[in-house]
């Protein structure tokens, strides 16, 4: 049995609700959309993280200061809950961010 998948909302949804969970300018304009961009793809909850593990390391620069990355690791979970619909889905995505975090 191959593992559940759900198709991305569209970019401006995706944008709209990780705003909700964290609406703070710079976020919005710079490390959403990294997020966004993978706007329609069908993932795995696993592919979720990833995607959300690349955008972290992608937004991070080496002039913020290092608690940025901390900060939105913490956030991850909040942003699977927003962003999700699928149950069976946002819990995959949930334990592959708890696994990596090991």
């Amino acid at each position: 049995m191959s593992d559940p998948t759900t198709t991305l909302p569209d970019r401006e949804e995706i944008i709209r609700r990780l705003r909700q969970v964290h609406g703070e300018p710079h976020l919005s304009k710079h490390f959403y959309p990294a997020i966004a961009a993978s706007s329609g793809e069908r993932l795995t909850g696993r592919g979720i993280a990833m995607v959300m593990r690349l955008a972290v390391a992608d937004y991070i620069t080496e002039d913020m200061p290092p608690q940025m990355a901390l900060i939105l690791e913490r956030l991850l979970p909040e942003y699977v809950q927003a962003l999700i619909d699928a149950p069976d889905v946002q819990a995959a995505a949930l334990a592959a961010i708890r696994e990596s975090r090991a």
